[in-house]
């Protein structure tokens, strides 16, 4: 896979863009029955965690237990 972008220089387009977002994310733990909680009352904004969330409650229901 090349780096090289239209103008030749080597970098990607949007570099610059992508490390200012990059430096943006903040992490979070908590336990996986809060995480629960959350989705099942619409609290979640992020569309991969709710999915991520509902897949493990149906596939290792066990992980959120109280």
């Amino acid at each position: 896979m090349s780096t090289t972008s239209s103008t030749g220089s080597g970098a990607w387009p949007c570099a610059s863009r992508t490390a200012l977002w990059w430096n943006a994310i903040t992490v979070h733990e908590l336990p996986l029955a809060e995480l629960a909680d959350r989705a099942a009352a619409g609290m979640l904004v992020d569309a991969k965690t709710l999915i991520l969330v509902q897949a493990l409650l149906l596939r290792r229901p066990e992980l959120f237990a109280r």
